[in-house]
């Protein structure tokens, strides 16, 4: 079973029953629900419905991520919520962005597009960072061309001033700069590594 689904089944043990009319229902029902006092009901609902990637890049689909990762979050704050749960719920987000960064679209999404899910969940943004940064060898370095070619520019980041600026500070940092050029590159197409570190180190305001 991937790694995803075997995290949302615990999550499924842990706090609700797929077996129930939540195993089903759609987004809208679930955030009824969550929100009529339900939420820690809805949680493996909400959570399976973030991981599918089917509303990740969507132009209508950042509203409803950012309404979905709000009720993950309160929960992870909850007077009520244990330690174990808190492990529970950041498992599936920790292999969902692993995930991500193993592959390159249309297997998954852009990384740039789920880090922006994972942004709004108020979890220091080097939880999902450092794992990029010691990952380049491979997918996840044609992730970080992508974003630092297109900018933190989509309606997901947005309404997220601070974390895009962390995200834009972070790609311009030397451990950054230095694993393309030295381990990512290997990865890239002729003449785009030397593209984007132009944009990088130069003053091109592209990120």
């Amino acid at each position: 079973m991937d790694p995803v689904e075997t995290a949302v089944e615990e999550a499924w043990d842990a706090f609700g029953d797929r077996s129930s009319l939540m195993g089903d229902l759609p987004l809208d029902a679930v955030l009824s629900r969550a929100r009529a006092g339900e939420r820690r009901l809805a949680l493996p609902r909400l959570l399976e419905l973030l991981v599918a990637d089917d509303r990740i890049g969507d132009p209508g689909g950042a509203e409803e991520l950012a309404e979905i990762v709000a009720e993950v979050r309160t929960e992870l704050g909850a007077a009520g919520t244990t330690a174990d749960d808190r492990r529970i719920i950041t498992d599936i987000v920790d292999v969902w962005w692993s995930r991500t960064l193993m592959f390159d679209p249309p297997l998954v999404p852009e990384a740039s597009d789920v880090l922006a899910a994972l942004a709004r969940l108020d979890e220091p943004l080097i939880r999902w960072l450092g794992p990029w940064l010691g990952d380049l060898d491979g997918p996840a370095a044609r992730h970080l061309v992508r974003l630092i070619r297109s900018g933190l520019r989509s309606s997901s980041w947005s309404d997220q001033p601070d974390a895009a600026g962390q995200v834009s500070a972070w790609t311009r940092s030397e451990p950054v700069v230095f694993g393309l050029a030295l381990v990512g590159g290997t990865h890239l197409d002729d003449g785009e590594l030397s593209s984007v570190l132009d944009l990088l180190v130069g003053t091109d305001d592209a990120i």
